[in-house]
């Protein structure tokens, strides 16, 4: 091979290389400033509320109501902790738990600064029970 061509190809393969870093990823969401308090319902009609701030999700309050072959009942749940990070305008919250026996599994998307909407699911094995449903929320 001589060596203009290979010169020429390498400066082709660099130009793509260098093109290829700046391209845009498809994938990634156009981004939307979700910090705020939110408030909004599940659909069991009960109230759901949270806190973004710039470092991520901060806090959550959800009510839910839970029927198992042992127990039903109706609950109150705050959480709060280290901050949970927002990716593409998601979250994904997966096994937290809310006491003995009980996990949270949870999933929303900011479509807005000002609109959000998830589902949530939430497991008893103490009740031998579980509960599933979907929130919406609106900055408050």
């Amino acid at each position: 091979m001589n060596r203009s061509w290979t010169r020429a190809a390498l400066a082709v393969g660099v130009l793509a290389v260098a093109l290829a870093g700046c391209s845009k990823d498809s994938a990634t969401a156009p981004s939307i400033n979700p910090v705020g308090s939110w408030r909004g319902t599940t659909s069991q009609a009960l109230p759901f509320t949270f806190q973004v701030t710039t470092a991520g999700l901060t806090s959550v309050t959800l009510q839910y109501k839970l029927t198992g072959s042992r127990c039903s009942y109706t609950a109150d749940v705050s959480l709060g902790g280290p901050p949970m990070a927002i990716t593409n305008n998601a979250i994904t919250i997966s096994s937290l738990s809310l006491g003995p026996g009980t996990t949270l599994n949870a999933a929303g998307t900011f479509t807005s600064s000002n609109a959000s909407s998830g589902t949530f699911q939430i497991s008893d094995t103490s009740c031998n029970g579980s509960t599933s449903g979907t929130w919406t929320a609106t900055k408050s």
